[in-house]
């Protein structure tokens, strides 16, 4: 019997593709862990609840919203809503995970704070919008993999926006 196989078969064919696919999976994963994305997430997060607390804010309400820290790094913004003055709803929302380092300054400095379990205090005045019980603007810094990203929030008129480098006041 003469074999003369001169090609592949379909079956070796697949195996080889599904190698492929494998491996491409594994460093498109790992590409997106390397790159800091999880910093720029938790940025993405603390911008879309803060610009829901100053909203609500400026509204009906009166509201503290509380960033922290837990023992075991993952980081929360705490919403305290004031309906009255007895009747206070509180929302907890997850803004990062411990692999994501966070600082903050409240004064219009580098963000070199370490988020604690005490955290950070951010209230926006009701007419105005801005910041409340500060003295100057707020800087946020989330850091992974050598990528940090900045969350700045404007003291007199509460304006918030994510930017990749840090500017002083």
């Amino acid at each position: 019997m003469n074999k003369d196989n001169k090609g592949v078969t379909l079956v070796e064919l697949m195996v080889v593709i599904a190698i492929m696919v494998v491996l491409s999976s594994i460093v498109f994963l790992g590409a997106g862990m390397l790159s800091g994305k999880k910093a720029r997430e938790c940025t993405d997060r603390l911008k879309i609840a803060l610009t829901n607390d100053r909203t609500t804010a400026m509204g009906k309400y009166d509201m503290v919203a509380i960033l922290y820290a837990e023992a075991d790094g993952t980081i929360f913004l705490e919403e305290q809503i004031y309906n009255t003055a007895t009747d206070i709803v509180t929302k907890r929302t997850r803004i990062g995970d411990s692999s994501v380092a966070v600082t903050y300054s409240n004064d219009g400095t580098e963000p070199v704070n370490a988020l604690t379990s005490s955290g950070v205090t951010i209230r926006f005045d009701r007419s105005t919008g801005g910041l409340k019980d500060t003295t100057g603007s707020l800087w946020v810094k989330a850091s992974k993999a050598g990528r940090s990203y900045y969350l700045h929030v404007y003291q007199i008129t509460g304006k918030i926006e994510v930017v990749e480098e840090f500017t002083a006041d």
